[in-house]
């Protein structure tokens, strides 16, 4: 039997609830963004979500889960790609930012779960390459169902991770830290804060 849960991201608290009776499982995560998501069937984002109590919440973070819900909705492969890029752009991107080094953040970003670096790096920038595709070609390119699982768990992944990374970090010192692709140390202490207790 499935457990559905709805999420609610308000003003002043971000509530975890079911709807079957109502019940409030958790409140947690102060922010000034007001946003409604709906995530039917998502036990396991719940269950991590939770173990981000007591995280400050920036517009931008809140933005970053606005975009993951969308994305895990969507029941349009296309759709459900392009925000999964979104998320992940948001995440490890800045203006005019090259698909290199957005590529290399994601790969130290998912190190946890995807411990071999240079393949999530080559996969990213094939993803990213369709991205484009998708947004700047004259015809709709091949999209493989996949395409469409592989960036959505990274997707996931990397939503989880960098909101752990948050809790200990700036934005800003985040992205420093997935700068330091070829540095093992960085890449050991960001899988210690990353990893699943």
């Amino acid at each position: 039997m499935n457990t559905y849960f709805d999420i609610y991201l308000k003003e002043d608290q971000f509530e975890i609830i079911q709807p079957s009776n109502g019940q409030i499982i958790k409140r947690l995560l102060p922010t000034t963004i007001s946003v409604v998501v709906s995530t039917p069937d998502k036990e396991l984002l719940v269950r991590e979500i939770c173990r981000l109590d007591g995280l400050q919440l920036s517009k931008e973070d809140a933005i970053i889960l606005h975009y993951f819900s969308n994305a895990m909705e969507e029941t349009k492969d296309v759709y459900r790609f392009l925000n999964c890029i979104i998320v992940i752009e948001a995440m490890v991107s800045e203006a005019n930012e090259t698909t290199e080094k957005i590529s290399r953040r994601l790969a130290v970003l998912l190190a946890s779960q995807y411990p071999d670096l240079q393949k999530t790096y080559t996969d990213f920038k094939g993803l990213y390459l369709l991205r484009n595709k998708i947004l700047h070609g004259g015809e709709l390119p091949n999209l493989l169902q996949a395409d469409v699982t592989k960036i959505s768990n990274y997707a996931r992944a990397a939503t989880l991770n960098f909101l752990l990374l948050r809790k200990h970090f700036s934005k800003k010192i985040v992205k420093e830290k997935l700068d330091k692709f070829f540095d093992p140390t960085v890449i050991a202490e960001i899988n210690q804060k990353t990893t699943l207790d």
